[in-house]
């Protein structure tokens, strides 16, 4: 039986192509046990920066929570100080 001569390039073709999966898969595989070996890390990390996150929005709401009564009551005691200045001015010019 004689050999066709196709056989020995689709050889090296399959040869190349098994050769680069195989790369592909031990790249993944080394990708994936970095990631095993740094996901306590990164874990951390991001624990680390969504705490500060959310501890910054809470100095936020507190700082505006806080904007928001200072200013009530200054408007309260603006009306208190109206309302007296008024009086004083209305008894000062009715009184005489």
């Amino acid at each position: 039986m004689a050999e066709c001569p196709y056989i020995g390039p689709e050889r090296r073709l399959i040869d190349q192509w098994r050769t680069s999966v195989e790369e592909r898969v031990e790249r993944m595989e080394n990708t994936l046990e970095c990631i095993k070996r740094n996901t306590d890390q990164f874990h951390n990390g991001y624990g680390d920066l969504l705490r500060e996150l959310l501890e910054s929005r809470a100095r936020k709401e507190k700082l505006k929570t806080a904007a928001m009564e200072r200013l009530v009551s200054g408007g309260i005691w603006g009306v208190v100080i109206f309302i007296g200045f008024a009086c004083w001015e209305w008894l000062r010019t009715h009184i005489r």
